[in-house]
């Protein structure tokens, strides 16, 4: 009896074992399963974090390319607003100097149109002063240096003016005329260095006969279209031949056209000229008179 229940109780142990064997081994592969499940769900989080933060990456670079867009925006609008009032008041100074016909607040307030000035300036400068040029040999370096000191006294007399109609002077206000006379002065030990002594007093003397060189100037037009323009040699001498018909000039004074005795010019004229060019000087001679009748003519209309 005894043996019956103890085989009974091994079979009964037994069984047991095997169901809990049973059992542990579907807990194990339960577990299995649900640590797979979490390894390949925390792979996705890894993934999707990873995600995340290149889209913030993006979202940050996005913010500075922002910025960097807004401020150079900005910049640009600050740069676009001086340039703006920069050339508001350009233009208001422009407007005002030419209210008041005040030519150095003009360049002042343009630097090209100053820049064109000059350039201009000294060119008519260059060819108003070829026969003088010519006549003491001078180099490009001491023609240029002329030109500079020549197109600075220019400006420095449009500043006087300037200066005079700020203060409410008028152009024929001897001051005006007191102030530029100072400002040549100033300019002569440097035009005498340059030219020597016998240099500067025929340049003086050429100085007294400028007034002459429009009207040379004007004949040397006429000839052009007869195809003998003057040349500098003869600009030269006509210039002198005038001037030793001009009594204004033998007084001392400068050459005036009023003062010239032309019939004296004409006739020595063709001894350095062609005739096409004595023709172009004979009616820019008359034409004075030929305007005064016109105008004795209309006149009476």
């Amino acid at each position: 009896m005894k043996t019956k229940i103890a085989g009974a109780v091994g079979v009964i142990v037994l069984s047991l074992a095997v169901v809990g064997a049973l059992h542990f081994r579907g807990v194990a592969a339960e577990s299995e399963r649900e640590l797979a499940a979490l390894t390949a769900k925390k792979a996705e989080a890894a993934k999707a974090l990873a995600a995340a933060q290149d889209r913030a990456m993006a979202a940050a670079r996005d913010e500075q390319e922002l910025s960097s867009a807004l401020a150079a925006a900005e910049e640009q609008q600050k740069q676009a607003a001086a340039a703006h009032d920069k050339a508001a008041a350009e233009a208001k100074a422009r407007t005002t100097a030419l209210a008041r016909n005040d030519i150095g607040a003009l360049l002042e307030a343009n630097p090209e149109l100053r820049a064109l000035f000059r350039k201009s300036f000294q060119a008519d400068q260059r060819l108003r002063y070829a026969p003088l040029i010519q006549q003491l040999g001078l180099d490009e370096a001491k023609v240029q240096r002329l030109l500079d000191m020549a197109t600075d006294l220019e400006e420095t007399g449009f500043d006087i003016t300037s200066a005079a109609h700020a203060q409410g002077l008028a152009d024929d206000d001897p001051a005006l005329a007191h102030m530029r006379k100072d400002a040549s002065a100033k300019v002569r030990p440097a035009v005498m260095e340059i030219l020597g002594e016998q240099g500067y007093a025929q340049y003086e003397q050429y100085q007294r006969m400028a007034p002459l060189s429009g009207f040379v100037g004007e004949v040397s037009s006429l000839a052009i279209g007869s195809g003998a323009p003057l040349s500098v040699e003869q600009t030269g001498k006509l210039m002198n031949l005038m001037a030793s018909a001009s009594s204004s000039f033998q007084s001392g004074g400068r050459a005036e056209g009023s003062s010239i005795e032309w019939p004296k010019v004409l006739a020595q004229a063709p001894n350095f000229l062609s005739p096409p060019q004595v023709a172009a000087l004979k009616a820019q001679a008359e034409l004075p008179a030929v305007m005064g009748l016109m105008g004795k003519f209309y006149g009476k209309k």
